[in-house]
C-alpha cells in the first residue's frame, strides 16, 4: 500500500438509498412460501445489480425464516417501484436474485442481507434504471433546495 490511502466506491452500480418518496415495496418467494415487506423484509437500497435487504430477526415471538438464508442461495423476489408523487407505480418487476453478503449482528433486531440480481428482462432493467434515474435527479433538485 502507498500512502495516501484513499476511499473509492467498488460497486458496478449506483446503489440508490429509498426515501419517502421513491419507495419499493418486495415479495420473496421461498420453499413456497411468500414474504412481504415491510413486515418480513425491508429493502434498503438497490441498484441495477442489487439491493440491500434489512431483516428483522424476530416476527412476534419466533426467528424470522429469513434470517436462516444462506450464501449463494438463489431467490425469486418480486419488487413494485412507487413514486408517491405518481398515481400507479412506475413498474412490477420479477428477478432472480443470489444471497451474496449476510450480516446477521447488523444491529440487536435486523441482519442486513446483499442480494445480488442474477436476472430481469431488458425491458425491466430499462424500467429501474429509469426510476432509479428519476430518484436521484429528485434528490439532486431537494439539496440544491430547488424543490
Amino acid at each position: 500500500y502507498q500512502d495516501p490511502v484513499i476511499e473509492i466506491n467498488i460497486r458496478s452500480a449506483f446503489r440508490l438509498p429509498l426515501s419517502r418518496k421513491f419507495v419499493i415495496k418486495g415479495k420473496i418467494i421461498l420453499d413456497n412460501l411468500e414474504y412481504f415487506s415491510p413486515s418480513d423484509f425491508s429493502i434498503r437500497d438497490i441498484s441495477l445489480t442489487g439491493m440491500g435487504l434489512l431483516i428483522p430477526k424476530k416476527k412476534g415471538e419466533r426467528a424470522n425464516p429469513l434470517t436462516l438464508l444462506k450464501q449463494e442461495q438463489e431467490l425469486l423476489v418480486g419488487i413494485i417501484l412507487i413514486d408517491t408523487d405518481q398515481s400507479a407505480p412506475s413498474g412490477t418487476l420479477p428477478i432472480k436474485a443470489v444471497v451474496k453478503r449476510i450480516k446477521l449482528n447488523h444491529s440487536p433486531g435486523h441482519a442486513l442481507l446483499g442480494l445480488h440480481i442474477a436476472a430481469m428482462k431488458p425491458d425491466n432493467e430499462t424500467i429501474l434504471n429509469r426510476f432509479i434515474h428519476e430518484a436521484q435527479i429528485d434528490e439532486l433538485k431537494r439539496l440544491s433546495g430547488r424543490k
